[in-house]
């Protein structure tokens, strides 16, 4: 009995210094509004960039902040293909994959607000008219939605790379504060947070008009596959939490 008293006391020792932890981490964060305008400004920053591989590397961090923001996958699962796991179709992205810890299905279009950042990474500074024939041969060819500039994928932790170079953090809290942000402040809500963060580069701002809302709920229903998972269920789907 005292060994399990010292057992009980250890754990919950353990989980107070855990929690604000993560609430730090959240904070330093500043929530979904503040990791999509940085996205934003990185995806209009790359414009300026004068070779290949600076360029693409502002895209990649821009595409791999906003996808992790607003889809909910793990690292491990960001790992993604054109024409298997992204497809274009009807004037918009399709996502099509599952998650490698329980197979559950991530099927359906991708929020708007990502199409953007996914053509930019297509494009890599030419002219928006190729967009169409870049699309139909990254869907023919398979392509990796991550590509270094010298056409090599990154490492595999990629996405978690960039979020602890720009947050210190891991896509955990990310995931967090959005579901946090859907439960707090509703559909139109998250509507409008979208809107302004697009609204920070005029060339998004002019193809994002009108899509907030819709945006919206897409990212609501993508987020129900996050809403199932336990506090212990994320931290484990997550390893990157605290790595």
């Amino acid at each position: 009995e005292p060994s399990l008293r010292k057992y009980v006391k250890r754990q919950n020792h353990t989980t107070s210094r855990q929690i604000p932890r993560k609430e730090n981490k959240a904070r330093i964060i500043g929530g979904p509004k503040a990791v999509l305008s940085l996205a934003v400004d990185l995806l209009a920053m790359a414009r300026d960039e004068r070779t290949v591989t600076r360029r693409m590397t502002r895209l990649n961090h821009a595409l791999a902040l906003a996808f992790t923001m607003l889809v909910p996958l793990r690292v491990q699962d960001t790992v993604l293909n054109f024409g298997t796991n992204i497809v274009w179709s009807d004037e918009e992205y399709w996502i099509d994959t599952r998650t490698q810890k329980t197979q559950a299905p991530v099927y359906g279009p991708l929020p708007h607000f990502l199409a953007p950042f996914i053509d930019a990474i297509l494009l890599q500074g030419r002219a928006p008219s190729l967009i169409d024939d870049l699309r139909t041969e990254a869907e023919e060819t398979r392509r990796l939605l991550f590509l270094k500039g010298n056409g090599k994928p990154p490492m595999r932790n990629f996405v978690s790379h960039v979020w602890r170079a720009h947050f210190n953090t891991g896509t955990h809290i990310a995931r967090t504060r959005v579901h946090d942000a859907l439960g707090k402040k509703g559909i139109n809500g998250v509507a409008e947070a979208l809107a302004l963060c697009a609204q920070r580069d005029p060339r998004t701002a002019l193809y994002y008009q009108t899509r907030g809302l819709a945006d919206a709920r897409r990212v609501q229903a993508l987020d129900t596959l996050a809403a199932e998972f336990s506090e212990n269920e994320m931290e484990e789907f997550f390893p990157d939490l605290d790595a």
